[in-house]
């Protein structure tokens, strides 16, 4: 059948205007609305902070620095326990010296941080991955306390506060390189309220890297 283009024009105009039956008209409006809706979706709402039961209460990130402090960012009130992540966290130094890497805990709003030194101990079960566990301990809330050059830390910190009672402090962190150890178990009782923690190093100037604190809500 031979066909002309301009017969076709006024074919395809007179099916344009024949009136849809309403059954396809609610069907076709339908279907305009919910590629409308795809095409132009609407942002989801963040949760609401009172539904959050794990919030990032702070990040500090240094470069060459003596200390990573969360200055009164913890509420017992609200926070049944606490996780610190510590995140590629070097300890500089080019001389292999006796040093040390460890927690203080702010008590009250605002006011000064103790390491727990001539009260509480970490005990820490240390792994060079090659021979049999060893038993450490450290006087204080100390991470590690060994004679090294350099380390780099990762992994993680539960603090769980005791109010008038004992609470606790666990860890597993590893290193780059093994030395002091290249992982490890510790833990550690903790007494009071706890407001504030910084994660510190004896020698000055030689911490970088990132440290993260969590709130996990009771």
């Amino acid at each position: 059948m031979n066909t002309n283009f301009s017969d076709l024009v006024p074919r395809v105009e007179t099916l344009e205007n024949r009136a849809i039956p309403p059954d396809l008209s609610a069907a076709f409006a339908d279907l305009t609305a919910r590629v409308a809706a795809l095409e132009n979706p609407t942002p989801t709402e963040p949760p609401a902070d009172g539904d959050d039961d794990m919030k990032l209460l702070g990040t500090e990130t240094l470069t060459n620095g003596t200390e990573f402090v969360f200055d009164s960012l913890m509420d017992d009130t609200v926070y049944g326990s606490y996780l610190l992540v510590l995140n590629n966290v070097v300890l500089s130094g080019t001389e292999s010296v006796q040093q040390h890497m460890g927690l203080s805990i702010q008590q009250s709003s605002g006011g000064s941080f103790w390491d727990g030194y001539g009260a509480f101990r970490m005990k820490v079960l240390a792994h060079d991955g090659t021979t049999t566990p060893v038993a450490k301990e450290y006087l204080g809330l100390r991470l590690m306390g060994d004679t090294f050059a350099s380390v780099t830390v990762t992994g993680q910190i539960t603090i769980t506060p005791g109010g008038s009672g004992l609470g606790a402090i666990t860890g597993h962190l590893q290193t780059g390189n093994g030395d002091p150890y290249l992982y490890a178990t510790m833990s550690a009782e903790w007494g009071g309220a706890m407001h504030g923690i910084k994660l510190f190093a004896s020698v000055a100037d030689k911490l970088s890297g990132s440290v993260s604190l969590y709130g996990l809500k009771k």
